[in-house]
């Protein structure tokens, strides 16, 4: 929160910062100004949110210094200090919407519940802002006309982030630069990725943002929209339903990159509806449909021969990132239709129970405490008890009792060498709930008892 301090006795400034200093807060930001043409630059160039102006400056007094800053930054809290406590004043005071009339010299107690005052009225100002931008871009995203819930006090941008990665951990990435300058931010979801609505009042913060916006170095799978600056709520969402429409082209002008808005014309309409098609083949693998994706790329293979060479390499490092494989050289389309066909064939396996496997295998092994039967784990990643068997056989080379069992054994071992458990604690820690059954179990496993294993390691 930044503080202005107007007045040309300099004991003022010295002991208004002092008891400001005492609040020990951090985020407060305390600027100096003697008259009111310094006032005027001050809160030009650092965005004043507290003003507190003496009545009596020389060439111009507090309260038409006050009346015309009101005109540029109707935002700022305005206090009038002064050591004359007359009507008239305080009256011409109130009609300027001056916050409080102050005399001189002020109290430390006064200055807090100033601060404290205005921190409250700054933070539900913003919230309110906040939940109008949110409903005006949420609205303006599904085509309803809510340009009325535009603050156009506020320059904006809308952003757009697109996915197209297999790996999804970067999902939520937003540059560290907004958080760097303190740029307020709106984030929905949408069928493309993520859409951000940043917005400030100073439309020079917006402007070094954006002239400094990242251009490049995004995580695998980004691409970057974004629309022009504007407080024009109707040229936004005309310009941000262009970025949507426009985002195909990324498949074969590269992920990866920033794009403007007015970096493509309206004769772009075929490359958009081709991007499309490959849009909608990513989709199938991100959603699973594995049959869809062999057949929708059965259905684009042909076109791979009428792309210029360079929009197949741009596809190629999309399909390298949906797919999270690398495609070998040359990028042809003889290439990519390999690569294709052969990537269809494993997702068909996948499909039938193949990629269930490896989640079988986590489950029991984040749960082999429990009494856990191969026909309730077939039930629960929905396959037959005897294709999971088959499944589990393969893959690890003995049978569903063999690897629960080795899971258990493996842990009750650790569990020995604990003088603070007894064998049949350790039993039933690893679930065996029989301690004859664990001995049985134990000794077929190790060729000793439980009992005979902790002698060995030396244990009571």
């Amino acid at each position: 929160m930044n503080i202005l301090i107007v007045d040309d006795e300099p004991l003022i400034h010295i002991s208004i910062e002092v008891s400001l200093n005492e609040l020990n807060d951090k985020n407060l930001q305390i600027i100096h100004a003697n008259n009111e043409s310094e006032m005027l630059q001050k809160m030009e160039t650092c965005g004043v949110d507290i003003a507190l102006v003496d009545i009596r400056m020389p060439g111009m007094d507090g309260l038409t210094a006050i009346g015309k800053a009101r005109e540029r930054f109707p935002n700022t809290h305005y206090y009038i200090m002064s050591g004359f406590s007359e009507f008239e004043y305080a009256r011409e005071a109130c009609r300027l919407n001056v916050v409080e009339y102050l005399l001189k010299p002020l109290a430390p107690e006064q200055l807090a519940d100033i601060v404290a005052k205005v921190k409250r009225e700054k933070s539900h100002e913003e919230q309110q802002i906040r939940e109008s931008f949110h409903a005006w871009l949420a609205g303006t995203l599904h085509l309803h006309d809510v340009s009325s819930l535009y603050d156009k006090s506020y320059y904006s941008a809308v952003i757009l982030f697109t996915y197209d990665s297999c790996n999804k951990s970067s999902s939520n990435w937003v540059p560290d630069i907004f958080r760097k300058n303190n740029i307020s931010m709106i984030s929905i979801p949408c069928w493309e990725g993520q859409l951000l609505l940043v917005y400030a009042r100073d439309i020079k913060v917006m402007e070094d943002l954006l002239h400094s916006f990242p251009y490049k170095h995004y995580p695998e799978g980004i691409t970057c929209f974004i629309t022009h600056l504007s407080n024009d709520p109707v040229l936004l969402s005309k310009e941000m339903h262009k970025i949507l429409d426009l985002s195909p082209l990324r498949v074969f002008r590269g992920i990866g990159k920033l794009y403007k808005v007015n970096q493509f014309s309206e004769e772009n309409k075929d490359e958009i509806r081709k991007g499309m098609d490959w849009i909608e083949l990513r989709d199938c693998l991100f959603d699973k449909k594995y049959s869809d994706f062999v057949t929708k790329s059965a259905v684009l293979i042909p076109s791979l021969s009428d792309l210029m060479s360079v929009q197949r390499r741009n596809l190629i490092i999309f399909l390298e990132a949906v797919t999270g494989k690398h495609i070998s050289e040359p990028d042809s389309a003889e290439t990519i239709s390999e690569f294709l066909k052969k990537n269809g064939e494993i997702m068909i396996q996948r499909e039938s129970g193949g990629d269930k496997i490896d989640a079988v295998i986590e489950y029991v092994q984040d749960n082999y405490r429990e009494d856990i039967s191969i026909s309730q784990l077939a039930s629960r990643f929905d396959l037959t008890p005897n294709y999971l068997s088959a499944l589990i056989k393969k893959r690890l080379g003995v049978n569903f009792i063999e690897f629960i069992t080795s899971l258990r054994i493996a842990k009750a071992k650790e569990l020995l060498g604990s003088e603070d458990l007894s064998v049949r604690e350790v039993g039933e820690a690893v679930g065996y709930y029989s301690t004859s059954y664990f001995t049985k179990a134990f000794i077929k496993r190790e060729g000793m008892t439980p009992g005979e294993y902790r002698k060995k390691l030396g244990k009571s």
